[in-house]
């Protein structure tokens, strides 16, 4: 496979920082023992590229945004005590045009708890160009544009109860995402211009990523005497909507098909794979441990996690000529060109599913008999369902 390359790269970069400590007037000087005051600072940056050849190509392997411009906030950190209790930080960065985003927050009071704030997101750029092959001396891309990017990010929010003679109770949520398309590895085979007759997996193809899971926590600790507890629970739910393009046959790397009423050997068609699932977690435990003394413990456990999954709206066709993202076609707009019904197969509707339950339980006493001996008594139970 002959490498698309790109050259005469021009990058500027320009870097500003600024730094100041609290403002207001200036406070006594603190005891050698007090914690040093926060520094607030903020830095932005400034850059870009002058691309003469592939821009799709650079953007994947530099990392960056094909040659845009791009400038923002490249680190930024706050920092104050609220009162003599309390403290709040801040942190994060913005970089439009890379869309690299972050933001962290902290407010914790001591003897009471904390509330912890985050949002993270960065962008993945990919090259969607196809392969080459001597035979037919053309490189074979997409019929749009081939620069092509993923997003993934990740908002979460933490909770904690830290309180004198109260349980520990800590609540967590999050959200994660991965959106965009990519290129794909299983390229579709080409036939190339006669009198070459032989086919070559050449064709470009093209993943579009749709993906979301969000989560949430609770848990505790708490301790009664001599006993110690612990206990929790967690939910998930994650949703996929993918799906796969890829071109395939035809004497022209980019010709579109000639409308007709069945698929024909020869001409540019289409196969699509989509690929719908969803999926729920539910899952719950409880422990303690209590010490009479040295040598006698009970320890007690017991947890359960259910999973119900879907596989839902899942297809695969073959020979129907769509309308692809960012592709325009006369006619298109997602859907076979007017007045054709050019399908050679297709798989619609493919659903299924599963649905995973468990519990287990434990019993255990520990009893040191002798210095040399230890007896431990354990009982176990379990049940498992699956449909």
């Amino acid at each position: 496979m002959k490498p698309i390359r790109f050259s005469n790269i021009f990058t500027t970069a320009i870097v500003l920082s600024m730094a100041a400590a609290n403002a207001g007037t200036p406070a006594p000087a603190a005891p050698a023992a007090a914690p040093k005051a926060p520094t607030n600072s903020v830095t932005f940056a400034a850059g870009g590229a002058a691309v003469n050849g592939d821009e799709a190509n650079m953007g994947r392997r530099t990392g960056t945004n094909n040659g845009d411009f791009y400038g923002g906030i490249s680190d930024f950190q706050y920092g104050r005590s609220l009162d003599k209790d309390t403290t709040l930080t801040i942190d994060g960065h913005a970089m439009p045009g890379l869309e690299d985003y972050e933001f962290n927050m902290l407010l914790n009071r001591e003897g009471s708890g904390y509330l912890k704030v985050g949002y993270d997101q960065f962008r993945t750029w990919y090259d969607a160009s196809g392969g080459y092959t001597a035979l037919d001396p053309k490189a074979y891309a997409q019929p749009f544009n081939d620069e092509r990017s993923i997003d993934r990010g990740t908002f979460s929010l933490e909770a904690g109860l830290r309180m004198e003679n109260l349980p520990e109770v800590t609540f967590n949520y999050s959200h994660s995402f991965r959106n965009g398309d990519k290129d794909s590895t299983c390229w579709g085979d080409a036939l190339p211009t006669a009198p070459n007759t032989t086919t070559f997996k050449t064709r470009p193809a093209l993943w579009s990523i749709d993906e979301t899971t969000d989560i949430m926590e609770l848990s505790a600790t708490h301790t009664l005497g001599n006993t110690d507890l612990e206990g929790g629970v967690v939910w998930e739910h994650s949703e996929l909507n993918n799906t796969r393009y890829s071109n395939r046959m035809g004497t022209k790397p980019n010709s579109p098909p000639t409308p007709t009423t069945t698929g024909t050997a020869g001409q540019v068609t289409e196969q699509r794979l989509t690929e719908g699932s969803e999926s729920d977690l539910f899952a719950g435990h409880l422990a303690s441990v209590t010490r009479f003394n040295d040598k006698a413990w009970l320890s007690f456990a017991a947890s359960y996690s259910g999973m119900d999954s879907d596989i839902n709206g899942g297809s695969r066709s073959y020979g129907a000529y769509w309308a692809l993202p960012g592709q325009i076609i006369p006619g298109g707009n997602g859907s076979p060109n007017p007045g054709t019904t050019r399908r050679d197969y297709a798989y619609d509707n493919t659903v299924g599913g599963s649905n995973v339950q468990q519990f287990i339980t434990n019993l255990n006493f520990m009893w040191v008999a002798l210095p040399d001996l230890t007896i431990t008594p354990s009982l176990r139970y379990e049940n498992e369902t699956a449909f």
